[in-house]
């Protein structure tokens, strides 16, 4: 399915960001991204696009050009709605990669900006790797054998289809989600790849030390679920024992006097009934987020936020089409 934003982007270019925020009403953005790297690891390379140091310095110029930088704490405690003096932004950046100390954390300490970054609880230290980066993992591997007909063959019947060629193979590995983790784990051992050797090789997760040096640094710190779930394949009651617990033990581990969680993927397929009961819970998270872009407020602390790696565009192009295409939802709604 084409994505609409790709069709409206090159119109967005001809309005002015400030009159297409002014029409869209939208005065609090959520950038968000996952890494930063010249030199994208194998986990990472094969399944989007992950922005150059030079991109992502220039995405938080464009930014700090025209929105204003404003603290995660701001939504911590929620008793009225936020009010803001001028258009701003909070960014954000998932799955606690090493990037974030080795290359996105210097850019912001330069900048001075702050930033929440979400955590898969079971990944951290590198203790598991999230099934999408054993996917690209795998690929990379495969690209780097020369495949006899036999393994072929095995990789056919693994993955329940025909293949005849390396582009099959992507194709049908990328398909599998988190129901088939099973099969992941077995194309690895028939193919006598290890993922322990390449966590400990690697090290593509931050560990609780690092991530401690990032609170007291001023960042801030969230839940992104245990194990980087497809919330529309749980029931509402796992929907919500998922969130309750993730953030209750990032909140412990990391002494925080907040919560904030991030649905992996997306929030589709989770209600505004289970939202709403998980912000009325005492242990419910101060805030969540979606990955949906601009859309209207439910009237709970629970925002949407703009993927900042799907195309090449520089932010100021994503921003203005993001509101350019929440203006004209819009009106075909309300016109």
């Amino acid at each position: 399915m084409i994505d609409p934003r790709k069709i409206f982007s090159p119109f967005s270019g001809f309005y002015p960001l400030k009159s297409l925020i002014k029409s869209s009403n939208q005065f609090l953005i959520f950038p968000f991204y996952h890494a930063v790297s010249d030199s994208p690891p194998a986990h990472l390379r094969n399944l989007y696009r992950i922005k150059s140091t030079q991109e992502f310095e220039k995405d938080i110029d464009l930014l700090l050009k025209n929105f204003k930088a404003v603290s995660p704490e701001i939504l911590i405690n929620q008793e009225r709605p936020i009010q803001l003096d001028k258009a701003s932004f909070i960014l954000s950046f998932d799955d606690g990669l090493r990037e974030v100390k080795e290359t996105i954390v210097p850019i912001l300490n330069r900048k001075g900006i702050t930033a929440i970054f979400f955590l898969n609880n079971n990944f951290i230290g590198n203790k598991s790797l999230f099934f999408r980066y054993k996917i690209s993992v795998l690929i990379e591997h495969l690209r780097q054998k020369d495949l006899k007909a036999t393994e072929k063959n095995t990789l056919a019947e693994l993955l329940k289809t025909n293949i005849s060629d390396m582009r099959d193979i992507e194709r049908n590995l990328l398909l599998l989600g988190f129901s088939d983790i099973d099969i992941i784990n077995n194309i690895s051992t028939k193919i006598n790849f290890d993922y322990d050797s390449y966590l400990s090789n690697n090290q593509p997760y931050l560990n609780e030390d690092e991530i401690l040096e990032l609170k007291n640094e001023g960042y801030f710190i969230g839940s992104h679920s245990f194990d980087h779930l497809d919330f529309s394949e749980l029931s509402e009651a796992n929907q919500s024992k998922e969130i309750i617990e993730s953030t209750a033990d990032i909140r412990r581990r990391f002494e925080l006097e907040y919560s904030f969680f991030a649905f992996p993927f997306s929030d589709i397929g989770v209600s505004k009934g289970t939202l709403e009961n998980l912000h009325r819970m005492p242990d419910g998270p101060d805030a969540s987020f979606g990955t949906s872009g601009l859309r209207k407020s439910m009237g709970i602390p629970h925002y949407q936020r703009i993927a900042m790696e799907k195309t090449s565009d520089d932010a100021l192009r994503i921003v203005k089409t993001e509101n350019f295409y929440f203006f004209l939802k819009k009106l075909l709604q309300y016109g």
